[in-house]
């Protein structure tokens, strides 16, 4: 298993957010499959900030599997550990968003469809969200880029 990293994670941006109580914030983060990505390897899409909740989450895969019978699936999630945490062995991606998708074997916009996504209580310290690939490609298509957006808010009333 490896801990791979989005465009954004590897550049370290900074994370952004609003003052007021209700503003909803986007935060889209992008991914280059690289060659050699593999079954159980996570991806660092971007982050959650302290004292945010999710709201909503999409992801738009292009075609990552070019075989006639794709195979790959991933799970999205949160990840382990706080944004941009170097220890990539220990890192671990749930499934709180959705999970088996099969999107990425022909290119399609999947949302979230798990209600967990949005039970998911604010923390203090800034968390990652993540895909990880849950069945490997017949035929990988490196190059492809994956590009995730959350929608979170701050928290109201304790959630």
């Amino acid at each position: 298993m490896s801990l791979l990293q989005s465009l954004q994670a590897k550049n370290r941006q900074p994370i952004l957010t609003v003052d007021t109580a209700t503003d909803l914030m986007a935060i889209t983060s992008t991914f280059v499959v690289p060659a050699g990505l593999a079954l159980n390897d996570v991806i660092e899409m971007g982050p959650i900030p302290n004292g945010y909740v999710l709201v909503d989450l999409s992801v738009a895969f292009p075609d990552c599997d070019s075989n006639g019978t794709p195979t790959i699936k991933f799970d999205a999630g949160v990840l382990s550990g706080n944004w941009l945490d170097s220890n990539g062995a220990g890192r671990t991606c749930g499934s709180e968003f959705f999970a088996a998708d099969v999107g990425a074997q022909t290119g399609s916009l999947t949302r979230m469809n798990k209600a967990a996504g949005m039970q998911i209580a604010p923390t203090t310290n800034d968390r990652s969200w993540g895909l990880k690939v849950n069945v490997a490609a017949a035929t990988l298509t490196t190059g492809a880029t994956i590009t995730g957006t959350i929608f979170v808010r701050p928290k109201i009333e304790g959630i």
